[in-house]
């Protein structure tokens, strides 16, 4: 509820800071940064976790199929939509 609720917030303030150019950088800023803070703890997690540390190499083959799945995946689904919504730029 709280991360709803935090969502919300921000939607509205968004909307009556939408022309502020300055805070919409300051924004953007915050956020890719919030994110390198997220994956370093995300890896700090992972490190001190023996189960996944004791298992690594078959853990990483594992992980590399699905990664290159959901890459696919992502790319055909990518491909689809800009084919379907934004028939303009590839009919050039």
């Amino acid at each position: 509820m709280l991360v709803v609720l935090f969502f919300f917030t921000g939607m509205i303030g968004g909307f009556f800071f939408r022309n502020c150019k300055n805070i919409l950088k300051l924004s953007d800023k915050i956020s890719e940064y919030a994110v390198y803070i997220l994956i370093f703890l995300l890896g700090l997690s992972v490190g001190t976790n023996d189960d996944i540390i004791n298992n690594i190499t078959s853990l990483g083959l594992y992980g590399l199929i699905i990664a290159l799945g959901g890459l696919a995946g992502s790319l055909f689904t990518a491909k689809l939509v800009g084919k379907i919504f934004f028939k303009e730029n590839y009919e050039k």
